[in-house]
């Protein structure tokens, strides 16, 4: 019985609904070639712009992730202001890898009314002085005494020791902030923060081969009419100072791989018996060659004798 021409049937129903989805994944970029000898699509059509905005049923898993990830979105709002502060000791921590004596970067985050502590310290006590390493332990006054350009000068003098800058890391360990938001998305920010930053200078100058001091300060910070923080308070913690007047250690990696095909940052002896011992004795030329094991001189008016020596005779 023949079918009638409006009744397609379901083959040929699946081949046409198959094309007209196929041509729906057709790139944007293709529907303005000529296709057939057909002209393209004028772009004053209706559909020109038109655009899919997919609106999920459920709230994606990945969504209360992203949610966290800026500082501030969640009831930890102190995050937000840690990461203003951040910025600020970044900046501080560029300027002296730059240059010892820079303080630009400081001086543009002080506030005209500054008061701090002095830096110098006023109590120290030798905690190591052996094998050329001296190690001190500092302790400083709590009572502001400094203005703002005192400051300036006394931490010129304090970190102008340093010929170079090879380490300048500060890292916020505490921050407490005064008329904090009731929730994130109020508007209302603290007019003045607190923070604890543990500071590590390593550096180099006259008179010492390496010198480091790690310590913690206790920072105030207040809000400018910019908006920006301004250090209104600094006063040092405690300090320990580290320094050695020549290398504490030689590295032989790079005299060692001229003698071993080796990739790796350890010497690795491999083979028999005898290559092993052989390959040992090298290792260990290698290391008195570089760096020599010190030479004990015993004092001039010690009685150094053998334990094979017999007493003097009395009668002599």
């Amino acid at each position: 019985m023949p079918r009638p021409p409006f009744d397609p049937g379901r083959r040929d129903f699946l081949v046409r609904f198959c094309q007209g989805a196929g041509a729906t994944l057709i790139p944007a970029n293709l529907w303005g070639r000529t296709f057939l000898g057909l002209p393209p699509p004028s772009p004053t059509s209706a559909d020109a712009g038109f655009y899919l905005h997919p609106h999920y049923r459920s709230q994606r898993p990945l969504e209360d992730v992203l949610s966290r990830v800026t500082a501030g979105l969640d009831e930890f709002v102190s995050e937000k202001y840690a990461d203003q502060i951040g910025e600020i000791l970044a900046q501080w921590s560029a300027n002296m890898l730059q240059s010892p004596g820079e303080m630009r970067g400081l001086a543009k985050t002080l506030a005209d009314d500054f008061s701090g502590a002095s830096l110098q310290p006023t109590q120290s006590r030798t905690l190591r002085s052996s094998l050329g390493i001296e190690v001190n332990e500092h302790k400083f006054a709590d009572q502001p005494t400094l203005n703002r350009d005192r400051f300036l000068r006394e931490w010129q003098s304090q970190f102008g020791a340093f010929s170079k800058i090879v380490t300048a890391e500060f890292q916020i360990t505490r921050i407490d902030a005064m008329e904090m938001p009731a929730s994130p998305s109020t508007p209302q920010s603290p007019a003045r923060l607190r923070t604890r930053v543990r500071y590590e200078i390593v550096g180099t100058g006259s008179g010492f081969h390496r010198e480091q001091r790690v310590g913690q300060w206790d920072l105030e910070w207040k809000r400018s009419s910019s908006g920006n923080f301004l250090l209104s308070g600094l006063r040092t913690l405690n300090e320990t100072q580290a320094r050695s007047k020549s290398p504490a250690y030689a590295d032989i990696t790079a005299a060692a791989r001229r003698h071993f095909d080796s990739k790796n940052s350890e010497i690795v002896i491999v083979g028999d018996r005898d290559q092993v011992f052989e390959q040992a004795a090298l290792v260990e030329k290698l290391l008195h060659e570089v760096a020599p094991p010190p030479q004990v001189v015993p004092p001039e008016n010690s009685d150094v004798s053998d334990g094979d020596d017999e007493p003097p005779d009395e009668d002599e």
